[in-house]
């Protein structure tokens, strides 16, 4: 009986391990006039795996576009679920609704899906050309903004995460995003402590963005050490 159940826990341990990696995504695109740098570290053991994903894919037009989003739940449910999420968002996206369209349906099919859960999660769209930001937040942590000559900023402003409303009425978020802009996507896991408030975790990453805009990738190593340290986090930790 024993072995049976180490053998069925590796089973499950390997699928959601599985699930969990093809879900993000093997390279980033050549996005002309973005850089893209990302993270990804799983904070469970075991089968507690599941969670946190992103997405980047361009879009026609120049625009790129850009999803970070969180499941309940952890192990091959949870796993699952964000793939069936992935593929759906990045559908919508490709057939050129706006964000607000794009979270829209996905909470339609979220509620479909499994109405009894919750997914946060964010989807924004970046138009070079037009040197512009626009995003929708389905109850995610608020993006962070850093733009030249400006202090970083959180954008604020959301509707509830997929799964809570029936019917999901986003505002769309519209900014400035200008050569040289740093615009952070992240999940809780990044910002998000036991013993302390999450506004100490929020000014830990506005403080790290100061020195944006520079290098994408030392600008995500400076943000990652300075969020997470030498600490062991228990939660995936995605940026």
């Amino acid at each position: 009986g024993r072995a049976k159940a180490e053998a069925a826990y590796e089973r499950e341990r390997t699928i959601a391990s599985t699930l969990q990696r093809d879900l993000l995504p093997r390279r980033l695109p050549d996005a002309p006039g973005v850089a893209l740098s990302a993270h990804f570290s799983a904070g469970g053991e075991g089968t507690a795996v599941g969670g946190d994903w992103f997405d980047a894919f361009t879009l026609p037009g120049g625009r790129l576009g850009l999803v970070i989003g969180d499941v309940a739940g952890r192990g091959v449910g949870a796993a699952a679920r964000m793939g069936q999420l992935r593929s759906v968002a990045r559908a919508y996206a490709v057939e050129g609704h706006p964000p607000a369209g794009v979270v829209a349906r996905l909470n339609l099919y979220h509620q479909a899906l499994r109405a009894d859960d919750m997914t946060t999660l964010i989807y924004a769209v970046i138009e070079p050309d037009h040197g512009r930001l626009r995003l929708v937040n389905a109850g995610h942590p608020p993006p962070a903004l850093v733009v030249p000559g400006a202090s970083a900023r959180l954008l604020e402003g959301s509707c509830p995460a997929l799964g809570i409303a029936e019917i999901c009425r986003a505002p769309e978020i519209v900014v400035d995003f200008p050569p040289g802009a740093t615009l952070a996507l992240y999940t809780d896991g990044l910002v998000e402590r036991r013993h302390e408030g999450i506004d100490t975790g929020l000014a830990r990453l506005l403080s790290a963005l100061a020195g944006a805009p520079g290098d994408v990738d030392a600008v995500r190593d400076d943000v990652i050490e300075a969020c997470l340290g030498p600490e062991r986090v228990d939660d995936d930790v995605t940026a």
